[in-house]
This record gives structure tokens, C-alpha cells and sequence, in this order.
């Protein structure tokens, strides 16, 4: 029963126009989600952003340190790079130094 539909469907040739009317109206559908949530999501951060208590920017200022290089935080991301570098060739990391000629 069901082949001798899927004949006839392709027999009448509304195959193609039904096929393309699920689409259009599935990718409709699709973009008025979207669209929604993006208004709400709009609206909503709106409203938060109206009734939060506005403060004013902390002023960061940058202290450069000497020997910054030398950071144990920044080793693994060095350690990262060489490795991504040479591969899978054996290699150690003697010493980071910071270059003065800038």
C-alpha cells in the first residue's frame, strides 16, 4: 500500500510542489522562532540592563613586570606552541626569555 502511494505521488507530479511547500513553510516556521527569541531575548536584556543599579567602570591600569615572561602560568601555553611547532619531536624548554629589542 504504501509503494503503490509513493507511485501515485510521483505519477501526479504534486511531488515536488508538496515536497517544496513543506520546506518553504518548515524554513517560515524556523525563522519565526528565531525571530522571537531574538526579540525576547532583546526585550528581556532591555529590561535588565533598565532596572540593574548603573556603576561606573573600574579604571585598570597595566603594570608591566619585569621578568613577566618568566610567569609559571604562561609555560604551559609556551609548552603548547614549541609543541605544535616542531610536532612530535623530542624537545625541552630550558628557559623563556623576554626580548628587550622591540
Amino acid at each position: 500500500m504504501f509503494r503503490s502511494f509513493i507511485l501515485l505521488s510521483a505519477l501526479s507530479g504534486e511531488t515536488l510542489n508538496s515536497t517544496t511547500n513543506i520546506v518553504v513553510v518548515g524554513f517560515l516556521f524556523v525563522l519565526l522562532v528565531l525571530g522571537t527569541l531574538a526579540v525576547m531575548t532583546s526585550i528581556s536584556g532591555r529590561l535588565f540592563n533598565a532596572f540593574s543599579p548603573s556603576e561606573e567602570p573600574v579604571k585598570q591600569t597595566a603594570v608591566a613586570t619585569a621578568g613577566a615572561a618568566q610567569d609559571e602560568s604562561h609555560m604551559p601555553v609556551i609548552a603548547a606552541a614549541v609543541h605544535f611547532t616542531l610536532g612530535d619531536q623530542p624537545h625541552r624548554i630550558v628557559s623563556v626569555e623576554e626580548d628587550d629589542a622591540q
